[in-house]
């Protein structure tokens, strides 16, 4: 079918009309008109050819993808490991927090066990002992009553620490804050330590802050355990002919109570492992000062729930030097007992 190539132009522009006409004709005569036309009416054998940069987005996207599917799945999995392996360590923690309920149970029941037949042996030390003021018995019996008495006094100190500790691990310590006389408590420990230090032969020294007030707000059975382990420490670690000093003193608004000693003292290892709060640490240190049982511990423990600090100074063959910090509270002359609850 012929295909008629019109142009058109203003009536009174005929030699633009004129010069059209001719180029039309020689395009046609030269077959370029051919070619222009089947240029412009041809369709493409597809109907979309990707370019490079296409290419490379379109990759890019797919990968992208996958990518997102792959970190989708795999943050799947990894939280419902994570969510049987925290099931898992629920119920071991579960597991030992029973075990050691048990065990904390066990433990304060055989001390309550042994409280009673040991309260027999003291009661009839303390008979033999009126026996040997009146002279019936021999000397060589009266040894073996005091070493009845001591060991007995012993045993009781032991099974109070084990089952104070037994309370504070169960967090059901109370801290009763009552009018304490502080020199009057700190003078009676240092005479009840009195005889113990003469019979070993240490120079036994008490020194007392004049400026400290009369009463003071605190636990006074708690401030008497920790007096009273110190100095049993310095004791029994402290050779004959040495000293053991007892200092109370003020530090504007707290008191110390120093305890020191010229006993054997101790490496920096054991000085680092006392203020750690490891209690297998503290129990190593108790053993390589020969301390009769938990004393340490429950010092520690008793100043953390008194809110005070625990100094320590000590140097292999020349002695220890503990200082207890606590906040002084002076009491007021209409004060009521206050428990507050660990």
């Amino acid at each position: 079918m012929p295909i008629l190539y019109r142009m058109a132009v203003k009536k009174d522009n005929l030699d633009l009309l004129r010069k059209i006409n001719e180029a039309i004709d020689k395009l046609k005569s030269s077959g370029e008109l051919e070619k222009i036309k089947s240029k412009w009416t041809q369709h493409p054998s597809h109907p979309f050819e990707m370019t490079g940069l296409v290419k490379y987005f379109f990759y890019t996207l797919i990968l992208f993808l996958i990518a997102i599917l792959v970190l989708f799945l795999w943050t799947r999995l990894l939280k419902r490991e994570v969510k049987k392996k925290s099931a898992n360590l629920r119920q071991t923690v579960q597991e030992a927090e029973e075990a050691n309920e048990a065990k904390s149970r066990y433990i304060v029941m055989a001390a309550h066990e042994l409280r009673s037949p040991l309260e027999t042996i003291q009661v009839s030390s303390r008979a033999l002992a009126k026996i040997e003021e009146q002279g019936q018995i021999s000397s060589d019996i009266s040894e073996l009553i005091k070493t009845i008495d001591i060991s007995s006094d012993q045993l009781s100190e032991t099974l109070n620490g084990i089952l104070d500790h037994s309370r504070i691990e169960a967090g059901k310590t109370l801290v009763e804050e009552t009018k304490v006389d502080l020199k009057l408590l700190t003078n009676n420990i240092f005479e009840v330590n009195r005889n113990e230090a003469i019979e070993k032969g240490l120079l036994y020294n008490f020194s007392y802050d004049i400026t400290l007030p009369d009463f003071i707000v605190i636990d006074s059975r708690k401030l008497k355990q920790i007096v009273q382990n110190l100095i049993r420490n310095a004791i029994q670690s402290t050779p004959s002919g040495k000293s053991v000093w007892l200092r109370i003193k003020r530090v504007e608004q707290t008191f110390i109570v120093e305890v020191a000693d010229e006993g054997v003292g101790m490496e920096e290892v054991y000085k680092t492992r006392i203020l750690d709060d490891s209690e297998q640490n503290l129990a190593d240190i108790t053993n390589q000062r020969d301390n009769p049982g938990l004393g340490l511990i429950i010092v520690k423990e008793y100043v953390k729930l008194l809110g005070g600090i625990i100094h320590l100074k000590s140097q292999p063959g020349k002695g220890t030097r503990f200082k207890v910090q606590l906040q002084l509270n002076e009491a007021g002359s209409h004060h009521n007992v206050n428990f507050v609850e660990n």
